[in-house]
């Protein structure tokens, strides 16, 4: 099972992580789509308020015992709440003798800043 790591030591079980580009706020960014299981938090609310103020994320395969090794991927600077929603996701297809099941998921976009954003966000410190 994939799971998602945050800064904040917050760590979640991720169903899929989906890259991409996204134009958001008059740029071109990368941008990462994530899909929770609705077990991750309370509500979808609670699930992007804990995600708030991270700009480092680490998404891994949990260690099944298998192997020592862990493959991490590190993502910086995604904090630009681009998507927030509650999806509907086939489990089952339909058959002739019984109709097609779903469950819902929680569905987060984040992007990340861009090279402008960051070195302004640099000058703000001084």
């Amino acid at each position: 099972m994939n799971k998602i790591r945050f800064i904040n030591q917050l760590e979640l079980p991720v169903i899929r992580v989906i890259g991409g580009k996204e134009i958001f706020k008059g740029a071109q960014r990368d941008v990462l789509t994530m899909y929770f299981d609705t077990n991750a938090a309370s509500n979808l609310e609670d699930l992007v308020r804990r995600m708030e103020d991270t700009s480092l994320l680490q998404i891994y395969q949990a260690n099944d015992g298998s192997s020592d090794r862990e493959e991490v991927f590190e993502y910086q600077d995604y904090t630009l709440l681009t998507k927030r929603a509650i999806e509907q996701e086939m489990i089952t297809f339909e058959t002739p003798e019984s109709p097609a099941t779903y469950k819902d998921v929680y569905v987060v976009g984040l992007a990340q800043l861009t090279y402008a954003e960051k070195q302004l966000s640099l000058l703000a410190e001084k």
